[in-house]
């Protein structure tokens, strides 16, 4: 996240898997396969900017459930994620 908190993409991109997974709370809500990243981040971007939103911070605590399966994972952790709103 810090990678995200910095506003270094390619930070965030280097440590991604190839092909994730995304769900958010963004439309279209989910995104899957080799561009799903660039596809969330820019949705993400057109969202936030007409709702306002500016200098997001995520933040992750420690995980309350993992499970690892040869590549798979699946992690259920807290996250907080906090933004300015047209400026304040």
């Amino acid at each position: 996240m810090e990678g995200f908190n910095k506003g270094d993409v390619a930070m965030v991109k280097a440590v991604h898997v190839a092909a994730p997974t995304i769900v958010d709370n963004v439309p279209p809500f989910l995104w899957s396969g080799p561009q799903s990243f660039d596809h969330w981040l820019s949705d993400l971007s057109k969202s936030e900017a007409k709702e306002g939103k500016t200098d997001g911070v995520v933040w992750f605590g420690e995980s309350v459930d993992e499970a690892v399966s040869g590549n798979h994972a699946y992690l259920v952790a807290p996250a907080r994620y906090t933004f300015k709103q047209n400026g304040h």
